[in-house]
């Protein structure tokens, strides 16, 4: 799969001993320039680096298995709903470059991909595009 990173919606605090998580928003590569939304949800170890360390720039696109899990579907409201434990609330950090910063219209849900830092291959910068949205 290939995807470009447009935002992200949660990323949990490193821990010592257990996996760690990002809830990301990013585009799913469909076809040549055909890309589409999806929620990304991507598990490392203390060890490894957060994808969002790989390259947080919308120019770059990741490489990576990833498996499709439809329970996990959410709307981007769903997402931006919970609070952080000191009760402040979530909000969407976006990439550098991102073309996309209208994603509290959006009111399907984003379809739910699973990935862990063991299943990424690699990263690089793309050509630039431009974006009608």
């Amino acid at each position: 799969m290939r995807v470009r990173l447009v935002a992200i919606a949660l990323s949990d605090p490193r821990s010592s001993f257990f996996a760690s998580h990002e809830v990301l928003i990013a585009e799913k590569e469909l076809g040549t320039d055909e890309w589409s939304l999806i929620k990304l949800v991507y598990t490392f170890l203390p060890y490894q680096p957060r994808l969002s360390e790989s390259g947080f720039d919308y120019a770059v696109v990741h490489e990576f298995s990833a498996s499709r899990n439809a329970g996990c579907d959410e709307t981007i409201a769903q997402m931006t709903a919970r609070e952080w434990p000191d009760h402040s609330p979530i909000r969407l950090k976006y990439s550098n470059d991102s073309p996309v910063k209208d994603l509290d219209r959006r009111r399907i849900p984003l379809p739910c991909y699973e990935t862990t830092a063991d299943d990424y291959n690699h990263s690089g910068r793309a050509p630039d595009r431009t974006i009608d949205r």
